[in-house]
């Protein structure tokens, strides 16, 4: 039951952020010739804020949520699966929801918005056309929401820790 919620959550958060964050990149770059990666008008700024709050308000918000839907007695909790390394590494974070959003938020601020500027410079990708970012940026948001919603389901739900 909790994996068929989880998979729903995924593709719903993946394509939400998707039409969410293309669409706002394109309104906000629609009028340029091409978008530079620095500068006033740049894409490099633009991926690191949205890295950041992203994951952070995404975090904050399916966490809240879950842990209500717990409360009400929507979704049963769920003890961790120490088998699962997944499970083992979610088990140390704290249970805390503002502390849980920031750990994800500086993750995308730290490791998520670097490493994507990085492929994009290795790749000798310095400059985007409106229209390419904002497929890009699409695309890029709406796989960051779907790789987090999981993990966050996961520590909303699993608060005990199970016995080996």
């Amino acid at each position: 039951m909790l994996k068929q919620h989880i998979q729903r959550e995924v593709i719903l958060n993946g394509v939400l952020n998707v039409v969410i964050n293309g669409g706002i990149a394109w309104l906000l770059f629609k009028q340029l010739s091409e978008v530079p990666m620095w500068g006033e008008h740049g894409f490099g700024l633009d991926l690191i804020v949205t890295a950041c709050i992203l994951m952070f308000l995404l975090t904050l918000i399916v966490f809240l949520l879950h842990r209500s839907k717990v409360a009400k007695g929507k979704i049963s909790a769920q003890a961790w699966d120490t088998k699962k390394p997944l499970h083992r590494l979610l088990q140390g974070l704290p249970q805390t929801p503002l502390l849980i959003a920031l750990i994800f938020g500086g993750l995308g601020l730290f490791v998520i918005a670097p490493l994507t500027l990085l492929a994009l410079t290795v790749l000798g990708i310095n400059t985007f056309s409106p229209m390419d970012f904002a497929l890009f940026k699409a695309v890029w948001a709406g796989v960051i929401a779907a790789l987090l919603v999981g993990p966050v389901i996961l520590l909303s739900v699993c608060a005990e820790r199970a016995e080996n």
